[in-house]
């Protein structure tokens, strides 16, 4: 049983892992299944009370930090569905996302410096692509 406000019921396996998590009051659960070498799970999560993205599958990796990190999240919705993709530290390296409704689609590719921070992106919306660039306007200030 978990003893924090924000879930009812918890489980877990022999081992300590989290197998099952069930939010009554939002009505999401969570479901973890974890590989043979116990260093990727995945965790399979339903939402009945949200249209936009009422199941989503998230891939994670062990650090050696002992914690997960998201590798890949897909959603489903009624409205869109979305694919992200993570680099090895766990953050948005790449995003799709298709509108169902108005048969859309958008692409993000994102590009980090050596400290993680995104410095450029490529965005593409319906074949059309734009090129976005982070700059430091102060040191572009300072130099002229």
């Amino acid at each position: 049983m978990c003893m924090n406000k924000y879930c009812d019921i918890i489980e877990y396996d022999k081992i300590g892992r989290v197998l099952f998590v069930h939010i009554k009051n939002v009505e999401i659960k969570y479901f973890y299944k974890y590989d043979d070498d116990d260093d990727t799970r995945v965790c399979k999560i339903y939402s009945k009370n949200n249209k936009s993205n009422y199941k989503t599958v998230l891939f994670q990796s062990l650090t050696k930090e002992n914690e997960y990190i998201d590798n890949k999240l897909i959603q489903e919705g009624d409205i869109y569905n979305v694919e992200i993709t993570y680099n090895n530290l766990g953050q948005e390296s790449e995003l799709k996302r298709l509108n169902k409704e108005k048969n859309t689609e958008y692409k993000k590719i994102t590009f980090r410096n050596t400290f993680g921070i995104p410095m450029i992106w490529v965005e593409e919306y319906n074949k059309s692509k734009n090129v976005i660039f982070k700059v430091d306007l102060d040191k572009i200030k300072n130099k002229t």
